[in-house]
């Protein structure tokens, strides 16, 4: 199972990055409320990763086509939870919509590699 947890890490550790980067870009150069929008945009892409690992693990062993229809359905369903998200967010907060867009995105992007070098490596060692 240690192999397995090591793309929590990795979702972690981009976490820890893209704070250290982005958040810190932002309060040096915008206003407190483009911080704020830059964290809850690596927040949901990371609950986002999270639940796609955790699905990707639980499944991983069951047969090809129980696998791939769990997965695409799982992607599926995050994608539309996160859409969801952000289109609440975007409503009902007053948090700069650039900002937050721009940080779901480069957030979701790194986070979507890991994932699918994550599954590409998975079935590699199967």
């Amino acid at each position: 199972m240690k192999k397995s947890s090591s793309i929590y890490q990795h979702i972690l550790i981009t976490d820890l990055l893209l704070i250290a980067f982005g958040v810190l870009v932002t309060y040096l150069f915008l206003e407190w409320s483009d911080v704020l929008a830059t964290l809850l945009g690596i927040g949901l892409t990371s609950m986002y990763a999270f639940a796609g690992a955790w699905h990707v693990n639980t499944y991983f062993y069951a047969p090809h086509d129980v696998f791939m229809s769990k997965i695409y359905g799982m992607v599926a369903l995050r994608l539309g939870l996160l859409a969801a998200s952000i289109f609440v967010v975007m409503m009902f907060t007053s948090l700069p919509e650039i900002t937050f867009i721009v940080s779901v995105f480069i957030s979701y992007i790194t986070k979507s590699i890991q994932e699918i070098l994550f599954i590409h490596r998975k079935s590699a060692k199967t």
